[in-house]
């Protein structure tokens, strides 16, 4: 493949590097406020973030034929930039309106904007007659009249002349510019508003990124761009990461490239950034999924490294797609540890997997992995399930302990404690359980098995849920129960109204009386629902006080 030039380059290197143009094929502009929000919010983000020194923007493709260099795919993105630039310009020049602005702080304003018109927004006028994007037919006239012109040359616009990409245009100059006008409003202090303004100027271009490569064939400017944007979506964390790994893999791509082909074979139905991201997080101080490719970026950055890389990634795998799909793979020989992840799986948790994979890392025992896990599944029924918090309120702190796993390598009795720092108190849990309302099928099945089993030897509920149905006490679709409509919505799905049905199931009976359902229940094998055939009537106090009932044992099933 002819490929003659492929880097990352910031803004202010891929706007200068020539002159390009958008071929006539190509549609016209066509950002809206979603996308325009997102370039904000990554500039914002560079600018909040002091660690932070780039963010990625994208790719560009573009095919030089005789020196002309078309883009092939990063129309938007390049065009979008001009018109940030343009923004810049008319808020730059906005300010050297205000009477109270000292010559020091005009001479600044005044540099920034001709730096933007002879650098990067050429008018089009002697020297500066080449411009740095040339635009398709469709939006050739209102970007070289509205965004490229002189500020006293600018044309004045009517909305209702554009076309659908014209107007695109338009709005997204004045987003920007109202974007930068609310910027700079924040502060009170004109000198540092302006100082802000600055940096935040630098920033745009020193710290904006795009991958850029260049062929100078066209059909092979057509086949990079299917491949970065297969299934039509923009190039992904774990695709961005593997370009990077091979090009500074150097003699030991094919090694590279070899691993990252095995692993992708053990991630079959995993996301692969994600797995990425936990590997990353289990060794290393936590980053977000926003953060991941550049701190990678910048750690792996050598031939040695990259190998070193490829082959965590390959090694690990298979653990973490084990973790995501536990009723299919099976990764560990104790099965108790098996269950357990089974488990996690059934509520939904995934913040955990870290720490699993720091474990792993550090070759501690099945057995001790096991008391690890019970404890945090203990955490997170108390805390998630039933005590409502977000699960990824705890994605940072279980990272923290991974981290400290790896580099401090941490006894089992202290990662416990840790973990039952966190956890809810006995008080609180038995609280939050009395009150609580459940609607996932799998959280309902999971709760009622393990408080059914806890003190049952000799019968254990079914796991086959084909078998095992969930059974609403107080009918979903009451008939002759006289409750009022209120309390029946507040009360269906509390944990108290809920149970569970085997072979005795009938689908007949879902939404008949109580008299009618007490005699299905009364051949449960099932002991909390055979409980329920012993009550006379059922009605919201029985609701309250059964959930009360299951939320002391539940303090017992899941001990802090």
């Amino acid at each position: 493949m002819a490929i003659t030039q492929y880097s990352f380059k910031n803004l202010k290197e891929y706007l200068t590097n020539a002159q390009y143009t958008i071929p006539e094929y190509q549609r016209g502009y066509s950002w809206g406020k979603e996308q325009l929000e997102d370039i904000w919010g990554d500039l914002l983000h560079l600018y909040e973030d002091d660690e932070l020194t780039e963010h990625f923007l994208g790719q560009v493709v573009v095919h030089n034929e005789n020196k002309t260099k078309y883009i092939i795919d990063g129309q938007q993105r390049t065009s979008t930039s001009i018109i940030i630039l343009d923004a810049f310009r008319k808020k730059f020049s906005k300010i050297l309106e205000n009477q109270e602005i000292s010559n020091e702080y005009k001479k600044m304003a005044q540099k920034i904007i001709e730096e933007i018109n002879v650098t990067y927004i050429p008018s089009g006028r002697g020297p500066r007659s080449k411009k740095r994007l040339t635009m398709g037919e469709n939006d050739k006239n209102i970007f070289e009249n509205y965004i490229q012109k002189d500020m006293d040359e600018k044309i004045e616009i009517t909305k209702s002349r554009l076309k659908k990409s014209e107007l695109l245009i338009y709005e997204a100059s004045i987003f920007f510019y109202n974007k930068l006008t609310e910027f700079i409003e924040t502060e009170n202090n004109l000198s540092k508003s302006l100082d802000e303004l600055v940096k935040l100027f630098d920033l745009f271009l020193d710290g904006l990124t795009v991958m850029y490569v260049e062929t100078d064939r066209l059909n092979e400017a057509f086949i990079i761009f299917e491949s970065l944007n297969a299934r039509g979506k923009s190039l992904d964390t774990s695709d961005l990461l593997k370009n990077h790994l091979f090009r500074i893999g150097q003699h030991n791509l094919a090694i590279i490239k070899d691993n990252w082909s095995n692993m992708l074979s053990n991630l079959e139905r995993v996301d692969v950034t994600s797995y990425i991201r936990v590997l990353w997080n289990a060794r290393n101080t936590f980053v977000t999924k926003a953060k991941l490719y550049q701190i990678m970026r910048s750690k792996i950055d050598n031939a040695e490294k990259s190998l070193g890389l490829s082959r965590d990634l390959l090694e690990y795998s298979e653990l973490y797609s084990a973790l995501a799909h536990p009723e299919e793979l099976i990764y560990f020989d104790n099965k108790e540890l098996t269950k357990i992840i089974v488990n996690l799986a059934n509520i939904g948790a995934k913040t955990y997997y870290p720490i699993v994979l720091a474990l792993q890392i550090n070759k501690v025992s099945e057995n001790n992995i096991l008391l690890v896990l019970k404890s945090i599944e203990v955490l997170l029924v108390r805390n998630v399930v039933v005590g409502g918090a977000s699960s990824n309120s705890l994605e940072k702190e279980f990272a923290r302990i991974a981290y400290s796993i790896t580099h401090n390598k941490t006894n089992i009795e202290n990662i416990i404690k840790e973990i039952q720092q966190l956890t809810k108190s006995d008080k609180e849990f038995v609280y939050d359980f009395s009150n609580f309302i459940v609607k996932s099928p799998k959280t309902i099945r999971y709760l009622f098995r393990k408080i059914e089993n806890f003190n049952e030897n000799e019968i254990k509920v079914n796991e086959n849920n084909n078998k095992v149905h969930i059974e609403h006490i107080m009918p979903q679709k009451p008939k002759d129960w006289g409750v009022v409509k209120e309390d029946h919505a507040a009360y269906v799905n509390r944990f108290g109204n809920l149970t569970l049905l085997g072979g005795e199931y009938n689908r007949s009976a879902t939404n008949s009386t109580f008299d009618r359902k007490k005699e299905i229940y009364k051949n449960s094998k099932i002991k909390i629902t055979y409980n329920i055939s012993k009550k006379d009537k059922w009605n919201i106090k029985d609701i309250e006080d059964r959930q009360t009932e299951l939320a002391k044992i539940a303090k017992d099933v899941w001990p802090k």
